[in-house]
């Protein structure tokens, strides 16, 4: 089966079901499209949720101000490099961006004990010539994979139905490279409007 990049993966089936117009225009005529501020800033909020767990698989603790001055250098780099439709202004989501990474930090990361940081794997897809490909936020320590998200409210159930396709990729392309070990399938979604009242689900 021809694939426009030669896997498939679960971003592209998302994006396909979502807008096959948009698919077409990222994945086959391969145009740099404009995001928004949300999913921007969920793209800082991993790279900075990945220096952090990188380094403590390796037994260091890396203090918070450390991390949210690392967000905002982030931010502003990627800022000037991505086109952004900034529906909510940009000092705006800088100022929740730090404010997610704080409380990340503070009231979720210290519980959990990382095993493998944004790790890519690859698997056959049986009978069908098909190379499947994802890269996994955490692996912990008990063998349960974890997919971080940030939003602007809680998820509903239907939310995690729709989205339940995305760890169910993970799992198998983790089973397919390591074994049958995994024990538990996550999301954890920090949520907020604004810079205050920053919770977790």
């Amino acid at each position: 089966m021809e694939l426009p990049r030669e896997y498939i993966s679960y971003s592209q089936i998302r994006l396909y079901q979502s807008c096959p117009r948009k698919y077409y225009y990222t994945y086959i005529e391969n145009l740099a499209l404009p995001i928004n501020e949300k999913v921007f800033l969920g793209v800082v909020f991993h790279s900075v949720i990945e220096k952090y767990f990188s380094e403590k698989i390796k037994g260091t603790i890396l203090p918070i101000e450390n991390l949210t001055e690392l967000f905002r250098k982030e931010f502003d780099f990627k800022s000037e490099k991505q086109e952004i439709r900034w529906e909510i202004p940009k000092d705006d989501t800088r100022k929740r961006g730090v404010a997610f990474v704080n409380y990340f930090l503070r009231q979720v990361a210290p519980v959990i004990d990382p095993l493998m940081v944004e790790k890519e794997l690859w698997a056959d897809l049986p009978d069908m010539d098909v190379k499947l490909k994802g890269v996994l936020d955490l692996v912990e320590t008990d063998f349960s994979i974890t997919d971080f998200k940030t939003t602007t409210a809680k998820w509903s159930k239907a939310r995690i139905r729709a989205s339940y396709l995305q760890v169910i990729i993970y799992r198998y392309l983790f089973e397919k490279n390591f074994g049958d070990v995994i024990k538990r399938l996550k999301f954890k979604i920090i949520y907020s409007k604004n810079a205050s009242s920053i919770k977790h689900q």
